[in-house]
C-alpha cells in the first residue's frame, strides 16, 4: 500500500472515531449546556434531522442515502485527489461517513460544538462538520 493512500486511511478513521466518541460521550452525559469560554463556546447536545443548519429536516433518509452516494463517488472517480490529498481527502471522507452513520443509525445527527458572542449563535455543529468545512474550504481557498 502506498504512502499517501495509508494517510489518507489513518485520516478517514481517525475522524470518523474521534467524531463517534464525542458524539456517544456528548450522548452519554446530555449537556444542556457546559460552558467551556464563558461567553464564546459551550458543549451543547442537540441533534439535527436535516443537513446543514438544519435545512431539510423531514429529509433525514435522503440524507443518509446521498452521503451513501457521494461517498462512494468520491472513492471511485477521485483517485488522483485521494493521491494528491491524502489527508483533506480522508476527513473530508471520513466527515462525510460519520454524519451518515448517524443518519443511519440514529435518524439524526449529534451536534454539540456551540459557538456564540452574547445573543448571536452559531449553528451548534460536530467533529465531521469541522472535518468537511476545513477541507471544503482549505481546497477552495489553497488549491493551485
Amino acid at each position: 500500500m502506498n504512502r499517501n493512500l495509508c494517510r489518507f486511511l489513518q485520516i478517514f478513521f481517525l475522524v470518523v472515531a474521534v467524531d463517534q466518541v464525542t458524539k456517544a460521550w456528548v450522548m452519554l452525559f446530555h449537556p444542556d449546556q457546559v460552558s467551556i469560554i464563558p461567553h464564546f463556546f459551550s458543549v451543547t447536545f442537540t441533534t439535527n434531522t436535516g443537513s446543514i443548519w438544519g435545512i431539510g429536516c423531514h429529509y433525514t433518509p435522503f440524507f443518509a442515502y446521498a452521503g451513501i452516494v457521494v461517498g462512494m463517488v468520491f472513492v471511485l472517480f477521485f483517485q488522483q485527489w485521494i493521491q494528491r490529498y491524502p489527508v483533506g481527502s480522508g476527513a473530508l471522507l471520513g466527515g462525510i461517513v460519520s454524519n451518515t452513520l448517524d443518519r443511519l443509525i440514529r435518524g439524526y445527527v449529534v451536534d454539540f460544538l456551540d459557538f456564540y458572542i452574547q445573543a448571536w449563535h452559531w449553528p451548534c455543529f460536530n467533529i465531521a462538520d469541522l472535518a468537511i468545512t476545513t477541507t471544503c474550504c482549505w481546497w477552495i481557498l489553497c488549491k493551485k
